[in-house]
């Protein structure tokens, strides 16, 4: 595997344990749910603590879900396995995928896809 796809790896497992830590644990600071709450849905007719209080263990399970996404981009550098570098490149493209059509947090969209496309592309050539 080249060093590209291992420095993208590398970001990809860096930006989802930090994706873990925001939805499994700062996600309970009512300050920032609240903020978050009113970004992904402003015109929300529910108050933003309420919703996100009872969201809660949904962005706990989501969190987990970020951090095996990291642990298996780990695994595929210390695996050194081409194929499941490119399952965990093509998994965060399509969850940045999803997001950005789900939610209106676009630029978080990016951040979560951009590097899968990149360590793709990469892949590829």
């Amino acid at each position: 595997m080249s060093t590209g796809v291992t420095l993208i790896l590398l970001l990809i497992a860096a930006l989802h344990v930090i994706f873990f830590i925001g939805e499994s644990f700062l996600w309970k600071r009512p300050d920032f749910s609240r903020r978050m709450m009113r970004r992904m849905k402003p015109d929300s007719a529910l108050d933003p603590a309420v919703e996100a209080k009872a969201l809660e263990v949904l962005f706990f399970n989501q969190g987990v879900y970020n951090l095996m996404l990291a642990l298996g981009a780990v695994w595929a550098i210390v695996a050194g396995s081409v194929a499941f570098a490119a399952f965990i490149c093509l998994f965060v493209v399509v969850a940045g995928a999803t997001l950005a059509a789900t939610s209106r947090l676009r630029a978080g969209a990016v951040v979560q896809a951009l590097p899968g496309l990149i360590g793709l592309i990469l892949l590829a050539i």
